[in-house]
């Protein structure tokens, strides 16, 4: 038993009782020697020192001591305690009543065998509730929790008292490289788990020892992947000395899932490719921003809407056909099929879709889900290309073709042979189901077709086609006429010009047509109009291929007619009258008071060489009046014996000219009064284009008189001048006008090829050839 110096009783090595009084009432000694325990007695405020700074097994205080140090006492142990009261119970304070066990009444008999009987089994129950209590509380947190979930009971020195889950089976221990230390020591295992270096992502801290936790993460990365946890701590300071509950949940597989699950998600949006699923209605219930952006509606509007209201006409029921095939077929997971879906704007966009049913887990269908892509552009591209592909193989043909139909005009003798060959080629090629060329007749410009082939070739006569039609209106065959340039009707039924016989036409099985203008410099000999089965048949480049067919064979034309010109089959003489000031070289016949007549006309490689037969003036002056008036570029006098005559050096001249247009200048004489011209030319020749061409030269001019030649000026046998080229030809009407074969000379060699801008070897070798082939028409005739 102790005393005031706070001694202990050597009686017992058992539990220890605290006992606090006052100096002036104590019972400590009697008490002291009726308990089995030992008794520390403390009277001032060491004893407050003492509570807290050893463990007790029980507290016995007196209502003597003050109302704060009582309170401080109980707030310092944690062990029962009893109230050794001299007064009435019912007086003692609520507070003080509520934190003690017990109160035992100093008035009572005995009252010190009683108090230590009550201290006696009150410190030997207390082990007892220790363990109930942490059993109760450790059973309740139990039901609480998960499987996965693992409860480590720690005392207040870190030593684990119980667990629900092995620390190996918890914390991958043996995946970890660090080294785990083999210790009692909770915090020192759990410290080493989970600390490592700076740049490995784990958590370093697992909470304050001396706080709760809440849902704290806890990251353990191993060499075969990272462990995640939440970590939780309680602690229970009310259960002996005090104990902590560590919570751990293994959320690793929580976190895959959920970072899975994210990264889909993120897919799905980032996803160029469009993704829905339609429920079993049809409606759309999911879209991401891809899909939603390719129809140009936003999420929340797409969401909800019917198929129907975004597939084009027809393409629900294609896209019904495909999940019944589906249905019907339970080996087939899924169908790729193309649609055309409709945007918000109304435009049509191509996708390719990639169908998987949706399960219900049974027979009935429960939606699908939809991959898309749009492929409009690639589709476009594709069919494009295709064009291309077949276009370049049309127009390979095409070209061949039109070579073909080139090569064969040089063997034509005549215009209606040269025409009726286009046709036949054309239509024989299979690709084109008409063919016909018309030339304008009479003096109401009426198109007439002359020659042509393939079907509906009875009804041309029907048609009634006019060159001076004009306007917005007018039909191909017009414009071309008109306009000179290749007319292309891609599809017959959409051209209303075409309207008079576009029934017809389609009844034929005609759906496009090319008119082609027949054409050489200023002259238009007609049109050719070339009819296909199918539309858009005539690109772009088609049409090119047929303005050089049309060209060609206009050449061809003016070819065959001034052939005939040459060989004086021309019937047609037409005779012209200018009395104008600005008629061509009138004011130098004024001028000079002199007549001026054409002698020939010889071209040249830059231009050309005009000679004029000079009357009533010398052919010096003439010359120097020309040069002065700069009516041509030059002028020299040729000859002054016999026929005077001089030559103009100029760019173009009336005589060519008029043979790009089918004519031949007969005769041209100029004096002050005026000008007198004759033309001839062929029966089938554009007499406008010979009357334009002759108007640019003499202004104000008037056709006098148009006579058709009912006998030829040959005797039908071969010109002499027939074995010549045109280039002899003119090489020696420029030698005879020019003087070279007078006697003497009136030109040199030189000074002719000088003339013709040529080199002196090259004009003795035309003449060479020329003098013998025309001696050769001559003797062997």
């Amino acid at each position: 038993m102790t005393g005031e110096n706070g001694s202990e009783s050597e009686t017992s090595d058992g539990e220890r009782v605290l006992y606090v009084d006052t100096p002036t009432d104590s019972v400590a000694d009697r008490l002291a020697d009726r308990l089995g325990c030992r008794l520390h007695h403390e009277t001032g405020v060491e004893a407050v020192t003492a509570a807290e700074s050893e463990s007790w097994d029980g507290l016995v205080l007196t209502d003597g001591v003050a109302a704060d140090r009582r309170s401080a006492l109980l707030d310092a142990v944690d062990c029962p305690s009893v109230l050794y009261a001299s007064v009435d119970p019912a007086t003692i304070p609520p507070e003080t009543t509520r934190r003690v066990e017990t109160i035992v009444e100093r008035e009572t008999v005995d009252a010190p065998s009683l108090l230590a009987e009550k201290i006696e089994t009150l410190v030997g129950q207390f082990p007892d509730a220790f363990e109930a209590a942490r059993a109760s509380a450790l059973s309740t947190i139990c039901r609480e929790v998960t499987e996965a979930s693992a409860l480590f009971v720690v005392d207040d020195d870190g030593r684990l008292c119980w667990s629900n889950h092995s620390f190996e089976a918890l914390f991958p221990v043996d995946r970890i490289e660090r080294s785990i230390p083999e210790t009692e020591g909770f915090y020192a295992r759990l410290d080493a788990i989970v600390s490592g270096e700076p740049d490995d992502g784990g958590r370093r801290e697992v909470g304050a020892r001396d706080g709760p936790v809440e849902n704290h993460s806890v990251v353990v990365p191993t060499p075969t992947g990272t462990r995640y946890y939440v970590h939780q701590r309680h602690r229970l300071a009310s259960v002996g000395d005090g104990i902590t509950i560590e919570q751990f949940e293994d959320i690793t597989d929580r976190v895959r899932r959920e970072t899975r699950r994210r990264l889909f998600a993120l897919l799905v949006e980032q996803a160029r490719d469009g993704l829905y699923t339609l429920d079993h209605n049809g409606v759309v219930d999911f879209c991401n921003e891809s899909f939603a952006a390719m129809l140009g509606y936003e999420r929340s509007d797409l969401i909800g809407m019917h198929a129907s209201e975004i597939l084009a006409p027809g393409e629900l029921e294609a896209g019904q056909r495909t999940v019944q095939s589906l249905l019907d077929d339970s080996d087939t997971e899924g169908a790729e099929v193309d649609m055309t879906f409709r945007t918000r704007d109304g435009q049509h966009r191509e996708l390719s879709i990639h169908y998987t049913l949706l399960s219900t887990g049974g027979d009935t269908y429960g939606g699908l889900m939809g991959v898309a892509r749009d492929v409009t552009e690639r589709r476009e591209r594709t069919r494009q290309i295709e064009s291309q592909r077949d276009e370049l193989s049309t127009l390979s043909r095409t070209n061949a073709l039109v070579q073909d139909i080139i090569g064969s005009l040089g063997t034509a003798a005549s215009t209606t042979e040269l025409q009726q060959t286009v046709c036949d080629r054309l239509v024989e090629s299979g690709r084109y189901g008409l063919a016909w060329i018309g030339e304008r007749r009479g003096g109401d410009d009426v198109i007439a077709p002359l020659t042509s082939a393939g079907a509906w070739t009875e009804h041309l006569d029907e048609i009634e086609l006019r060159a001076d039609d004009g306007g917005a209106d007018a039909g191909p065959v017009s414009r071309a006429y008109r306009t000179g340039e290749v007319q292309v009707v891609s599809d017959t039924r959409s051209l209303a010009a075409f309207s008079p016989w576009r029934e017809r036409a389609l009844a034929a099985g005609f759906e496009a047509v090319i008119v082609a203008p027949l054409r050489h410099g200023e002259t238009t000999h007609g049109i050719l109009a070339v009819y296909a089965t199918e539309p858009d048949a005539f690109s772009e480049r088609i049409a090119r291929s047929f303005a050089v067919l049309g060209e060609t064979i206009g050449l061809a034309l003016t070819a065959i007619q001034n052939k005939r010109l040459l060989q004086h089959e021309a019937p047609l003489r037409l005779a012209f009258r200018s009395d104008s000031d600005d008629a061509c070289l009138a004011r130098i016949a004024r001028g000079c008071d002199c007549t001026l007549e054409t002698a020939g006309v010889v071209e040249t490689s830059d231009g050309v060489v005009q000679y004029l037969r000079v009357d009533g003036a010398a052919p010096s002056t003439v010359v120097d009046t020309v040069r002065e008036s700069e009516v041509v570029e030059d002028a020299a006098v040729t000859r002054t014996d016999g026929d005077s005559l001089v030559e103009l050096h100029g760019s173009s001249s009336l005589g060519t000219e008029l043979a790009e247009v089918g004519a031949r200048l007969v005769e041209t004489e100029i004096d002050p009064g005026g000008a007198r011209l004759v033309v001839e030319t062929t029966d089938d020749a554009d007499l406008r284009s010979v009357q334009t061409v002759v108007e640019r030269w003499f202004p104000d001019v008037t056709l006098v008189s148009k006579r058709k030649r009912t006998q030829p000026e040959s005797d039908g046998q071969r010109s002499p001048l027939s074995p010549l080229t045109d280039r002899q030809r003119e090489v020696l009407r420029a030698a005879y006008l020019s003087g070279y074969y007078d006697w003497p000379r009136e030109t040199t060699a030189e000074e002719l090829a000088d003339s013709l801008s040529i080199a002196s070897p090259t004009l003795h070798e035309h003449l060479r050839r020329a003098e013998r082939n025309l001696l050769a028409g001559v003797l062997d005739r």
